[in-house]
């Protein structure tokens, strides 16, 4: 990430639900030497463009978040997808939210978990994929 600074965009699409899971993210962030911008998502997507670059984290990987990868790579961002909404299913229903586009706009996925790994490595023959958890 030589390209980009150390700055972390977290995207919030609503507070209720999404706020107290960016702020861990961001407490972990910061004690590595990152600066955190946790913002509303299309506040954040509005000025892609403009802001510094920086690495994105998309919580969710389907076809809406593919649109908005897409134009943080073309503004010369990272984009980091994972899919949080994957988190009580197994099997094949691990990829009932995740778009191709949206892992062709993606840098790296993080997975829940080494099943849910293998099932994306499998399906879309992308890489990487890092088992991550979810916050």
């Amino acid at each position: 990430m030589s390209s980009v600074n150390r700055i972390a965009y977290l995207c919030c699409e609503l507070k209720a639900r999404d706020l107290e899971s960016r702020m861990l993210v961001a407490a972990h962030l910061v004690k590595s030497g990152w600066a955190v911008i946790i913002g509303q998502f299309w506040g954040l997507m509005a000025n892609a463009a403009t802001s510094p670059k920086g690495c994105y984290l998309f919580t969710t990987a389907n076809r809406f978040q593919a649109d908005a990868m897409e134009l943080c790579r073309r503004h010369g961002h990272v984009v980091i997808a994972q899919d949080e909404e994957a988190l009580p299913f197994d099997g094949d229903r691990l990829l009932d939210n995740i778009d191709s586009n949206a892992l062709r706009n993606a840098n790296v996925f993080l997975a829940q978990s080494d099943d849910h790994a293998a099932v994306v490595k499998q399906k879309y023959a992308f890489e990487p994929v890092k088992t991550a958890g979810s916050a």
